[in-house]
């Protein structure tokens, strides 16, 4: 009973702390805009990961029940927050420091761009978890289950690690959104080499594959 008091309440604080900056956040960046402040970037930022980390929970739990999780919320790898740091930084020090320069190179266009990516990764992650069910998982298992299945069907036809796409055009979307030309290109290589390495853990074992998805 403590252990179920203890997961709830961890979910529902991530939950409404999630919820709120994606609010508060949206709402200020809103306001920016219509002011022409170009700091507007920094609330838009934290708005988006805050959706998507409540995404990656809310589908786990709805599609994927037993794995639910504190952890579903992906709020405690720190390399992976260490690279939303510098996106944030970039952003501040472009802002105050470099504000003529960013602002021909961040137009209309690079805007519309990156929402359009980071739209498009979020609805394939978002899909590729769902039509996984409860084969998707956030680690790499290193033992096959005798309940897994290879999902050959939907998304996982034409791909078979859609999820991982989704992901990388998602935080390469937001970069290019927000206008962080360096920040961009390290989450370009840096996913690039997670994601590899992951892939290359999953073996075949028994004839069955491993995946996390």
């Amino acid at each position: 009973m403590a252990q179920d008091t203890h997961l709830f309440s961890g979910i529902a604080s991530r939950a409404f702390l999630l919820g709120f900056l994606c609010a508060t956040c949206a709402i200020s960046a809103s306001i920016l805009v219509s002011q022409d402040c170009r700091w507007w970037r920094l609330p838009a930022y934290v708005s988006i990961i805050s959706v998507f980390h409540y995404l990656e929970f809310y589908t786990t739990a709805r599609w994927n029940s037993p794995k639910a999780e504190i952890e579903s919320f992906l709020l405690s790898t720190y390399a992976y927050m260490f690279a939303h740091l510098c996106g944030i930084l970039e952003i501040a020090i472009s802002s105050h420091y470099f504000p003529d320069w960013y602002a021909r190179l961040v137009t209309s266009h690079t805007i519309a761009g990156g929402a359009i990516l980071t739209t498009f990764g979020q609805i394939i992650r978002s899909s590729a978890m769902m039509q996984a069910g409860k084969n998707f998982n956030h680690q790499v298992e290193n033992r096959g289950r005798e309940d897994h299945k290879l999902i050959t069907t939907g998304l996982y036809s034409w791909s078979r690690h859609p999820s991982y796409i989704g992901l990388y055009l998602l935080f390469v979307g937001i970069q290019v959104m927000v206008g962080n030309k360096i920040t961009v290109l390290f989450f370009a290589c840096f996913l690039w080499v997670c994601l590899k390495r992951r892939i290359q853990c999953k073996s075949v074992q028994h004839g069955k594959s491993l995946f996390s998805y």
